[in-house]
């Protein structure tokens, strides 16, 4: 019977038939390696199965006899030194001895990276080889220097301590602030946000425990005025605000009761509503409404103080009052549309040497035409050029004869 092997154990082989006929070796199955025929070695650890046979002869039948046994790997003696270290900013490692000379994995708190940083490690180094096994273990350490350094970084500001590096000793509070954290030129504002590298956060001031090289950096950020107005008969939702470089902020406008929204001024352009204004800069937007009409222009605001609010495509066509006047040409006159006694009228005056003619009501936004005819069955010709709406008079002079005048109302001016 063959008891279990070290890996680095050699066997002689030796066995004998009681038939007294010589008896030879063979390796089946397994790490071993026959030499000599009788001489056994190892090449790794595993099972192994040897056979004995006895050759056949003229009085036995050939016959064979297996065995089987495992190859355990030698133990190897493994030492951990090199274990302490001051910290540097570079990797640090533990030296592994072995006895005999093998190779080895060192794992510090389960990985095999070097560690850097300031602290204690699980130090573990295992063999790693195909005939022996082993390990050790021991309690690896990085400290902390007598002194950091820490780097203090801002774009903007006034900072305490200022921009630069400062050494501390290890363990000491590091305390900084920012003490101008608004800066606005015109349209454009910088704010400090925080701040980042040893930590991070928001705020203007920090303060930590100084372990480590680091840097402090204040961040700051960009933002655009945006200022947004409405036009007459109308509103905006927003006003005026500091908006973050970059984003897109979004402008409604809402018109008054019969007004519509009709396009965007400034920094926006076109009649989408709402609008998104991209503050790549100060933006200054405005809004324009203009007055909703219905047929023959009639706007509808002026259409609603009189009452008349459904179906007004067709209510303009219709005389309300009975004056003889449909409401479309009310408007014109500047009259009253449910009013029979609200009449455009005017009257003439003679003067030496001509005529006034004066009219009412006075309308804005209107245009006035004087025209005459010798005869009522001639046509009128015009005699005055166009006058501006607000003006109620015109002066002429007569030639000998009769003359009939009439004021011609015309449309809105442009």
């Amino acid at each position: 019977m063959i008891s279990n092997q070290w890996t680095t154990n050699g066997l002689g082989l030796s066995a004998t038939a009681d038939s007294g006929l010589p008896v030879s070796f063979g390796v089946e199955s397994g790490p071993a390696v026959l030499d000599g025929g009788t001489n056994l070695s190892f090449t790794g650890a595993g099972e192994v199965t040897v056979v004995g046979t006895r050759a056949e002869s003229p009085s036995y039948f050939a016959a064979a006899v297996t065995q089987q046994f495992d190859v355990v790997k030698a133990v190897a003696s493994l030492t951990l030194t090199n274990l302490s270290h001051t910290y540097d900013g570079t990797p640090k490692a533990a030296t592994v001895l072995s006895v005999p000379s093998v190779s080895s994995v060192v794992n510090y708190n389960g990985s095999t990276n070097e560690p850097v940083a300031v602290g204690s490690y699980t130090c573990i180094a295992t063999v790693v080889d195909t005939m022996y096994q082993g390990g050790a273990t021991g309690l690896f350490a990085i400290t902390p220097p007598v002194t950091w350094t820490v780097s203090v970084a801002s774009a903007y500001g006034q900072c305490v301590p200022a921009a630069g590096e400062y050494v501390w000793t290890n363990g000491d509070t590091f305390a900084a602030s920012v003490t101008n954290s608004l800066l606005e030129n015109g349209g454009t504002q910088v704010v400090c946000t925080g701040w980042s590298g040893v930590s991070s956060g928001s705020g203007t001031s920090v303060s930590f425990a100084v372990t480590q090289n680091g840097e402090l950096v204040w961040n700051w950020g960009t933002n655009y005025r945006l200022s947004a107005s409405a036009g007459d008969h109308g509103w905006v939702n927003v006003t005026q605000a500091w908006v973050g470089a970059g984003s897109v902020t979004q402008i409604t406008a809402v018109a008054d009761e019969y007004y519509g929204f009709t396009n965007w001024s400034g920094g926006a352009s076109g009649s989408a509503n709402p609008v998104g204004v991209l503050m790549d800069g100060a933006k200054s937007v405005a809004a324009e409404f203009a007055a909703l009409v219905t047929t023959s222009n009639v706007p509808l605001w002026w259409l609603g103080q009189y009452g008349i609010t459904n179906d007004v495509g067709n209510a303009v066509l219709l005389d309300p009052d009975g004056d003889g006047y449909l409401t479309w040409q009310e408007w014109i006159c500047g009259t009253v549309p449910t009013n029979a006694g609200s009449r455009f009228v005017f009257g003439v005056d003679a003067v030496s040497g001509g005529v006034v003619l004066n009219w009412d009501p006075v309308a804005s936004g209107r245009v006035y035409a004087v025209e005459d005819t010798a005869e009522l069955g001639n046509g009128f010709t015009n005699v005055a050029a166009v006058l501006s709406s607000g003006e109620n008079a015109w002066t002429g002079t007569t030639e000998e004869g009769n003359a009939f005048y009439r004021v011609r109302v015309g449309g809105n001016e442009e």
